[in-house]
């Protein structure tokens, strides 16, 4: 048999059928993926030597596991406990950090893909969606340099808008949970379950199992020993309050006054992003929708955008949530390909101030093509709002 019939064999893998040459080209990114990774190991940046090396020795020094009562670092405990169980392995704490959120890395780039295969019932999209979303430098960056866990909420947060798109709310709202309990930056998608539940895609039912799946994140801590009712409000209470800079590094609408600390406009700030949110949501839900797979992507996609762009405080990080649903989105439309790739051309020049001290395109620049994308996108969710009408 010649070499191109083989790659152009067919095999089944439960109901889908794959050529060879797919499956060869997923070994060959997900190698090359992991070993850009391996080369960005060394690097620690100033995240890992403040917070997470220290975090890492404390949890070490009380034995692992039991360390989880002491209420270590500024992070929610779930996180805590992938820390905790990795001071078991062999290996030096930066290298099981940055591991962590590379085997995270991977399981998002793999659900993106069913995700993508399950809008579009297109392979080749969903191989694609795959590609770009392991080998997109913000994703390599933020695990394997920064040692960053976005990766972690990401996957979650990729499972809800998956179990939605699949009309399963109660898995949705399950893993909506999980990924609150992870970080409370996951709200930014949150606006999207009113729309939900005013075309009745979403039940009360459903969403208690969000506050129920939280509350039994927090369980493992309490069986350590640790107080039960502090795990559960200690890491935002430590985010409410430590907030300072009006943007840090965020490409935002506040990155031209970023050094300004006002607690008035902050404050201010604020009621402007939950108006403006609240609009957005209203324009959203005044009509009765046909909620198909491409207007709810949109919708995630929008609010994604909007909210870390309105809020003060946000970190050049917080895009990355908006940069995996673009991706989604633009397999569902390929016209829309620049919209990923502009999130992480954003992201990236907005990474580098605080990783290398350099800020080679200024913030108040990169924050107009956000601004740019939001409209653009916007103009696209009316469109489809107009389209979609059944009332």
């Amino acid at each position: 048999m010649y070499l191109d019939e083989l790659l152009y064999k067919k095999i089944k893998i439960k109901h889908l059928e794959f050529k060879i040459l797919d499956l060869v080209l997923i070994i060959l990114i997900t190698s090359l993926g992991l070993y850009l990774r391996y080369k960005l190991y060394p690097f620690e940046s100033q995240d890992y030597i403040q917070n997470l090396s220290r975090w890492w020795d404390k949890l070490d020094a009380a034995g692992g596991i039991p360390g989880l009562k002491l209420l270590v670092g500024n992070y929610t405990q779930p996180y805590v406990y992938l820390m905790a169980l990795g001071t078991y392995l062999p290996w030096s704490s930066l290298t099981v950090i940055k591991t962590i959120s590379v085997v995270f890395d991977l399981a998002l780039a793999i659900i993106i893909a069913i995700t993508v295969f399950h809008c579009t019932n297109h392979k080749t999209k969903a191989l694609f969606a795959y590609c770009f979303t392991f080998l997109a430098p913000t994703v390599v960056m933020n695990s394997a340099l920064w040692a960053q866990c976005d990766s972690v909420i990401m996957v979650f947060i990729a499972l809800t808008i998956l179990f939605f798109l699949k009309d399963k709310p109660q898995y949705a709202c399950i893993s909506f949970g999980i990924a609150m309990a992870i970080k409370i930056q996951s709200i930014f998608i949150a606006p999207v379950f009113l729309v939900l539940w005013m075309n009745r895609k979403l039940k009360l039912k459903h969403l208690l199992l969000i506050p129920l799946s939280y509350a039994i994140c927090f369980i493992p801590t309490a069986l350590a020993g640790g107080n039960y009712f502090d795990a559960l409000i200690f890491a935002y209470w430590q985010v409410t309050t430590t907030a300072n800079d009006l943007s840090f590094n965020c490409a935002n609408m506040w990155a031209p006054i970023r050094s300004l600390v006002n607690y008035d406009i902050s404050k201010s700030a604020t009621l402007l992003a939950l108006s403006t949110t609240f609009l957005a949501a209203y324009m959203c839900i005044r009509r009765k929708l046909d909620l198909n797979k491409y207007l709810l992507i949109s919708l995630f996609l929008l609010f994604s955008l909007i909210i870390p762009f309105m809020l003060p405080h946000m970190h050049e990080r917080y895009y990355y949530y908006a940069e995996i649903i673009a991706i989604v989105y633009a397999m569902m439309n390929t016209k829309k390909i620049y919209v990923p790739i502009t999130i992480m051309f954003v992201s990236v020049f907005s990474y580098l101030p605080f990783l290398f001290n350099i800020e080679p395109i200024n913030l108040s620049v990169l924050s107009i093509a956000i601004l740019i994308l939001i409209v653009d996108l916007s103009l696209d969710v009316k469109n489809q709002l107009n389209k979609n009408s059944i009332m």
